[in-house]
């Protein structure tokens, strides 16, 4: 009896090991992958999120558990429209990841774009739960403005800086546009100034560093140097786009006029 069941033996390992390599991915796939997750996110950074969207599809097709695509499809799938679903599937994928703080940090983004601050700072605190999270800066930067979305400034200020003390490696202007905000909420016009100031020297390549340190100079009744700064923006920035809300906004300072809010992007 045990001569005979040797043969079957081997038939069932043998075929469990050719299942086994069957199912993992060849070299040959993992570069297509590669490719397709590259080609993919820079479609998603110019805005082209249906093009990332057929791209990461592409790439789950060989690799269906890929942790960063199922983060990024479902980024892409929120930008083409479809929010909810958008929001539902990648809210399993983080369940099922549980010690993935990347993906707890994706889903309270997107819960902040719905307008849904509570699940949004819910989320944001899953992901800082990682000790070895290494962009806590961008978690507490959703969950600050969360705050400052939900009119509590002083909240969003207690949350936003000691996130300098416990990660200053990771030093985002985002952060500080948004603390110089929360004191404008606050009427402390100096100190709103003081972090636009820092941001915009953090990021001088970014147009909304110079745009947010205009407004705040606008708001102390500093006009000569909002103008001033949106004369450095205008030497630095020259698309059709930021030219022309650099004019306008120029000629709204001349006039005293009142200048919209700047979006602070997350």
């Amino acid at each position: 009896m045990k001569f005979c069941c040797q043969p079957r033996l081997l038939i069932l390992i043998s075929s469990l090991i050719l299942a086994a390599c069957s199912s993992a991915p060849s070299a040959e796939d993992k570069l297509q992958v590669a490719t397709f997750k590259q080609i993919g996110m820079s479609h998603y950074k110019d805005r082209k999120f249906e093009s990332a969207l057929a791209q990461f599809n592409r790439a789950l097709k060989i690799t269906p558990k890929d942790e960063s695509l199922l983060i990024y499809h479902s980024l892409a799938l929120y930008e083409t429209g479809s929010e909810e679903t958008a929001l539902k599937d990648l809210k399993v994928v983080c369940e099922r990841l549980q010690n993935n703080p990347s993906c707890f940090a994706s889903l309270s983004y997107l819960n902040f774009r719905s307008q849904k601050f509570s699940d949004s700072i819910f989320y944001a605190d899953r992901a800082l739960l990682n000790p070895d999270y290494s962009q806590k800066h961008r978690a507490f930067a959703i969950k600050g403005a969360c705050y400052l979305q939900t009119r509590k400034p002083k909240l969003a200020l207690n949350t936003l800086k000691p996130a300098f003390k416990s990660h200053s490696g990771n030093r985002s202007c985002v952060n500080h546009m948004l603390i110089s905000r929360a004191y404008l909420h606050l009427g402390k016009y100096n100190p709103a100034n003081q972090e636009a100031e820092l941001a915009q020297k953090l990021c001088p390549s970014k147009f909304e560093s110079y745009e947010w340190l205009a407004y705040t100079q606008y708001k102390s009744a500093r006009f000569t140097n909002a103008m001033q700064t949106y004369r450095e923006a205008k030497v630095r920035f020259r698309s059709p786009e930021h030219r022309v809300q650099i004019k306008l906004n120029i000629e709204k300072l001349k006039l005293k006029d009142a200048l919209d809010v700047p979006q602070i992007i997350l």
